[in-house]
């Protein structure tokens, strides 16, 4: 059987922050109760505010992130297709399996594949200028096949050995370290 392996998101105590946050806001809203506009405004405010963290903290893990195995990567799965994720790049597309530390979080990287130069046509995802300007600045084209994904280092180090077993010819890059 060939290996294959799926990188989920990890839930952290600043997922709930939005949430939180609506909760705060209708609070604020009860403080005024004598107050209708007052009310009606933080109010509405915090259940819209409330609903809408607590709908994305449940839909952003329903899915993995990424799914490697024999036919190549599947950036975002669940995602929309025909934008370049949520379907399968084939390791024939896939010039290297990348993976870097984004900003000052602990543990919160953006991973996913540097695909050909022909995929990323095919996809259009070379048309926009903030696509390209973002590929420049991370130094090759990766923009709309990656995400990021916050969790442990040891899935990255099992992310890392699946994607050497399945394709040994792919490296595996850091882009800021070359």
């Amino acid at each position: 059987m060939t290996p294959s392996f799926e990188l989920w998101q990890r839930r952290s105590a600043s997922d709930l922050f939005v949430p939180l946050f609506g909760v705060g806001l209708i609070v604020v809203a009860v403080a005024f109760w004598g107050r209708p506009l007052a009310v009606a405004g933080w109010g509405s405010g915090g259940v819209l505010v409330l609903g809408l963290g607590t709908w994305t903290f449940w839909r952003e893990h329903k899915h993995p992130l990424l799914r490697l195995n024999q036919f190549g990567v599947t950036v975002n799965p669940g995602s929309r297709p025909g934008r370049g994720v949520g379907r399968v790049i084939t390791w024939q597309d896939i010039e290297a399996v990348v993976c870097w530390k984004a900003g000052n979080g602990n543990n919160s990287y953006w991973v996913g594949v540097s695909a050909s130069a022909a995929f990323r046509r095919q996809a259009g995802l070379d048309k926009s200028r903030l696509n390209k300007a973002f590929n420049e600045s991370i130094g090759m084209p990766v923009m709309g096949t990656v995400v990021r994904w916050t969790g442990p280092e040891e899935e990255l180090h099992r992310l890392r050995e699946t994607a050497a077993r399945v394709s040994p010819q792919t490296p595996f890059l850091d882009p800021h370290q070359q």
